[in-house]
């Protein structure tokens, strides 16, 4: 995947400017990071499964217990396949004082239950999971910004809508019905004396990109393991390579043109400013229109659904 310096080698020659005599390249390296989300909300080519079940984050002791100058921690087993986590005591004083997460396993979609047992008697311990995705008891209101995106994904900055909501309840997965907020609030919210608790299974989007949420109805009737099908946006690239390209290929042979863009309308010399034109128009003409076409094209080429046809009964 190409990272800062090629995308700014290829924005050099585009704008004629290899030698980087005229344009500064801390300039060039905003407006390629401008042409990444650019991309990335035009072509909808970052997506990302928010997870239903992950590994255990921290133990934490509860009771500290007594007389203990041993100790071994029994980890619960994932909920789904995985790997089982591994968890060992820090014993301070004949006591249990904290836990280290040696394994964080995977597969667990609702904190295990710790069980300490050795000499001593008496401690206890909860466990937290790295973020797992949930629609919480009675909890209607859903905002992107407290979803931890970055830390799920690497190289995404945040959430700039969900396409879908599914539940998960018993081995079944529900996908919520979707509606604009404004038929939501006058078909399916217009209820307000006592909460009706169920399977959410109504959903819709309020606000938009950074400021964006959901809401779900019913109010959940207890908590629910919840994938939200996610469009995001991209980190921005650093010159120390640190934060890798997460927009995909096709798609990054269009971000070039439109950093190049933005670097000769920024110039301010009439020229410059006309050629720009080549590689954006506002009628879908330039040569980044072009490109984001051939990307979308290139990544969902025609299929066949099925070589039966219709199924008989």
């Amino acid at each position: 995947m190409p990272d800062l310096f090629s995308y700014r080698q290829q924005v050099s020659r585009l704008i004629g400017d290899v030698k980087n005599e005229t344009f500064n390249p801390f300039d060039l390296d905003i407006y390629i990071n401008l042409a990444r989300s650019q991309v990335a909300a035009e072509g909808q080519c970052v997506r990302r499964l928010l997870p239903i079940s992950n590994g255990i984050a921290a133990v934490t002791a509860v009771t500290v217990g007594i007389n203990y100058t041993n100790a071994i921690v029994s980890v619960g087993p994932p909920d789904l396949p995985g790997t089982q986590a591994v968890v060992t005591a820090n014993i301070v004083g004949n006591a249990i004082s904290s836990y280290n997460v040696v394994t964080a396993g995977s597969g667990y979609m609702f904190p295990p239950h710790i069980t300490v047992s050795g000499n001593g008697t008496g401690a206890t311990a909860s466990s937290t999971l790295l973020y797992t995705s949930r629609a919480l008891l009675e909890q209607e209101i859903y905002p992107f910004s407290a979803v931890p995106i970055t830390a799920l994904f690497a190289g995404v900055s945040r959430i700039l809508a969900v396409l879908s909501v599914a539940i998960i309840w018993q081995n079944i997965r529900y996908v919520g019905n979707r509606l604009s907020f404004s038929k939501y609030q006058a078909l399916v919210r217009s209820y307000t004396a006592g909460n009706f608790l169920y399977t959410p299974f109504w959903f819709s989007q309020y606000g938009q990109g950074d400021d964006g949420s959901f809401y779900i109805y019913p109010l959940p009737d207890q908590t629910y393991p919840m994938e939200w099908d996610c469009l995001c946006l991209p980190l921005d690239l650093v010159p120390d390579g640190s934060v890798s390209e997460v927009v995909p290929y096709p798609w990054t042979d269009a971000v070039p043109f439109y950093a190049a863009w933005l670097a000769l309308l920024a110039s301010g010399d009439p020229v410059r400013m006309n050629f720009a034109d080549k590689y954006f128009r506002e009628n879908g003409g330039g040569l980044y229109s072009i490109m984001m076409r051939r990307a979308r094209a290139y990544a969902q080429p025609q299929i066949v659904s099925s070589w039966y046809g219709r199924m008989l009964q």
